[in-house]
């Protein structure tokens, strides 16, 4: 019985000795130095492994959450093919809006109202969303980008429309000072004179494109246009498919073989800031301009075309507390009945 509890007293103390182990350097020389008891260096050496086991269980966790990751990655790269290199090619993107918002209340006069019949016209007001851009422009370099705009208007209901896709380029290399645009792009004078010469966009459109005003040019068309600028001399230049980028289709077999617009504008800038982008609001500047277009076989009801050729002058001085615009244009229209193929099929 002795010797049974001599050889227990002996694990024991050996089992003791073990759990005071320091395996830590530092904790064996503050122990050797007597700044701390072998059994408190032991106790500080265990909270220490623990530690680091559990940094390395986290570890174990993040590395297996990262390889999951890449596996995802890898599957995604599969299914979209060459989509992040497609989007490594650019340099930037730029995202971007533009509405157009306003309120209208229209009243009608006594004299006007008819109470004996049921087409009574009463005083009404309104909110309008009167157009709305979502602009996306991706950078292939500086200057060089693609664009594209939806635009949604207003009728009788809401349409969603493409107003710009093009690829803008410069090509300033080849011809000084100038830059092509290719595609659904802007025609050369409604943009020229909504930056220039019209400070009202958001009330109504510019004078040639207005349904209120002459009514005669789209803003965007089907087409490639050049332009030059510097500081006295601008211009641009283009041909189109004519009927304008929410036509772009119209066609018919009974249209003229040959239907394309081409328009062009020189700009004369009195104060040297042809090149530069000015603001009506901050700067002061004076340009004269001539504008000429051409739109032949101008598709209308697919049997009915017409010819249309524009002549227009337009002079604009602006200061940044007030603007002075005037302009000249001659239409001149020539109608022609296309002849119709009658048969059987």
């Amino acid at each position: 019985m002795k010797r049974t509890l001599a050889v227990m007293a002996l694990l024991g103390a050996v089992g003791l000795a073990n759990a005071q182990v320091v395996e830590n350097p530092i904790l064996k020389k503050l122990v050797e130095k007597g700044i701390l008891r072998e059994d408190e260096a032991a106790a500080i050496d265990e909270q220490l492994a623990k530690e680091e086991a559990e940094k390395a269980r986290y570890q174990a966790e993040i590395d297996k959450t990262a390889m999951e990751a890449k596996d995802k990655l890898s599957k995604l790269e599969k299914k979209w093919g060459d989509m992040p290199a497609l989007a490594g090619k650019f340099k930037k993107f730029e995202i971007g809006g533009k509405a157009y918002l306003g309120y209208t209340y229209t009243t009608i006069k006594e004299k006007y109202h008819n109470s004996t019949t049921s087409n009574n016209v009463n005083d009404a007001g309104d909110f309008e969303a009167r157009r709305f851009y979502f602009d996306t422009k991706a950078y292939i370099s500086d200057k060089d980008h693609i664009r594209f705009t939806t635009d949604l208007s207003t009728g009788t209901d809401y349409k969603l429309k493409i107003k710009y896709a093009y690829l803008y380029k410069d090509i300033s290399s080849l011809i000084p000072r100038t830059s092509f645009k290719f595609g659904v792009a802007h025609t050369p004078w409604i943009d020229f004179e909504q930056n220039s010469g019209w400070l009202y966009r958001s009330v109504d459109k510019v004078f040639l494109e207005s349904s209120d005003g002459a009514g005669l040019w789209p803003s965007a068309d089907l087409g490639i246009s050049f332009n030059t600028k510097t500081p006295y001399i601008t211009s641009e230049i283009g041909m189109f498919n004519g009927e304008g980028y929410d036509k772009i289709n119209t066609k018919s077999q009974r249209s003229s073989g040959f239907h394309n617009s081409f328009e062009g504008r020189v700009t004369y800038h009195l104060f040297g800031n042809g090149d530069k982008k000015v603001s009506p609001t901050k700067d002061q500047y004076a340009n004269i301009s001539l504008h000429l277009a051409s739109n032949i076989g101008y598709n209308d009801a697919y049997t009915t075309h017409k010819n249309l050729n524009l002549y227009h002058i337009h002079a604009v001085y602006n200061h940044p507390m007030f603007l002075i615009a005037a302009q000249y244009a001659k239409l001149i229209i020539t109608h022609y009945l296309h002849k119709q193929v009658m048969g059987t099929q």
